[in-house]
């Protein structure tokens, strides 16, 4: 009888101290944006990360992201609608997307000539804006 009086005692006191032992539940998984295409999903991924810009821009290349592409067919290709900028018919066009966080620089005959990475704060650290272009 002593011995289940005293694992009576011992059990609470070795629970409460070792907090129960449960395991944490799993970190609650960010909701996706229902009108985010998901190609402006995709590129955040690669332009918000911790990849050299080199990476970067091969992991732009690999979803279909280029310098040199016309503007048109990368709106088409990426279903992102809501691209907006200053047009001008003598000089390149910077536009800004609240989707995406890539910002193509368009020359007056429609090819993008060049990506930059929009400055946004995303779990709590700060991105700031860079230009996407290849060391030399």
């Amino acid at each position: 009888m002593k011995r289940r009086s005293f694992s009576f005692l011992a059990f609470p006191i070795l629970l409460a101290a070792c907090g129960g032992m449960k395991p944490k539940p799993p970190p609650a998984e960010e909701e996706m944006d229902p009108y985010r295409p998901v190609m402006a999903n995709r590129i955040n991924a690669v332009v918000y990360s911790k990849r050299s810009k080199e990476q970067m821009l091969l992991d732009l290349g690999a979803l279909g992201v280029s310098v040199g592409m016309k503007f048109v067919d990368f709106k088409a290709e990426s279903k992102i609608d809501d691209w907006f900028g200053q047009e001008s018919d003598f000089q390149p066009t910077r536009y800004t997307s609240l989707t995406c966080g890539l910002s193509p620089l368009v020359s007056p005959e429609g090819k993008i000539i060049g990506l930059y990475r929009n400055r946004k704060l995303i779990d709590g650290k700060m991105h700031e804006e860079m230009v996407l272009q290849r060391e030399n």
